[in-house]
């Protein structure tokens, strides 16, 4: 397929041109295939999923044995990594990939 008919399929399952001129940004500078770039949002969606819980079980754990000493130091770090995890995983356009994933592929007949 060539890049107009996956950005007509991106666009049908609700992705904004933004969110498209973003992956095609990253198949350019990776040199690779729409196919491979969704895989590897996908994953780093479900890997920023998981580092926030492991953030989000950290504060909790703190806040319960430290009290409320530490609740701002907490609630800093907390903030802090989930806007740092939102730059090194784009948390938007890989949760629109990871819901839509199977119907991408499927419309894309590969």
């Amino acid at each position: 397929m060539d890049k107009e008919e996956i950005r007509t399929v991106l666009f049908s399952r609700g992705f904004t041109k933004k969110e498209s001129a973003f992956i095609a940004h990253w198949i350019e500078k990776e040199g690779v295939s729409y196919i491979v770039i969704l895989r590897q949002l996908r994953r780093a969606f479900l890997g920023g999923v998981f580092l926030r819980l492991l953030i989000l079980a950290f504060c909790v754990v703190s806040y319960i044995n430290d009290g409320v000493d530490s609740f701002y130091g907490i609630i800093f770090v907390g903030v802090f990594s989930f806007f740092v995890l939102e730059i090194f995983a784009p948390f938007k356009v890989g949760a629109k990939i990871f819901l839509n994933y199977n119907k991408i592929i499927n419309q894309l007949d590969l």
